[in-house]
C-alpha cells in the first residue's frame, strides 16, 4: 500500500490545497518542497504546513531556531520546532528538525559573488 503525502494527508484532515511536495520534512534529504516564488508567500506556506502538522498532533509549538543551508545546489531552509507536553507533575520539552526546499521559491539564488552593487 503507498504511503499518502504530507500534502494528501494534510488536505485530507484540513481540506486544504498547498503548494507542497516532497517528503515529510523530518530529514534534510526528505524535504518539504514549497512551489511558490516570493519571500512573505513562501514563509506564510511554511507557517501553514507547521501549524496544521501541530494542530493534527495536538500539541502546542513554536519555532525555536531557523537556519538557511545549501545541501546539494538546493537552499534549504531548517526549522527548529519547540513543543510542550504537560502532565499532572510534568513539563516536557521537545525539539524536532523541519526542512523545507525553498529553491525554486527563491527569485535570485542567494550567492556570495554577487555582481550588483
Amino acid at each position: 500500500m503507498k504511503h499518502k503525502s504530507l500534502r494528501e494527508r494534510l488536505s485530507a484532515l484540513f481540506n486544504v490545497s498547498l503548494p507542497i511536495s516532497g517528503g515529510s520534512g523530518e530529514t534534510i534529504d526528505e524535504p518539504i518542497i514549497i512551489s511558490i516564488t516570493g519571500c512573505a508567500l513562501f514563509v506564510e506556506v511554511q507557517y501553514h504546513v507547521l501549524e496544521l502538522i501541530w494542530k493534527s498532533r495536538g500539541l502546542p509549538w513554536e519555532v525555536h531556531k531557523q537556519n538557511l543551508i545549501e545541501h546539494q545546489d538546493r537552499t534549504i531552509d531548517k526549522l527548529v520546532i519547540k513543543t510542550r507536553e504537560v502532565s499532572e507533575d510534568h513539563i516536557s520539552y521537545r525539539y524536532e528538525n523541519f526542512f523545507f526546499d525553498i529553491t525554486d521559491c527563491l527569485e535570485t539564488k542567494l550567492v556570495q559573488d554577487n555582481d550588483v552593487i
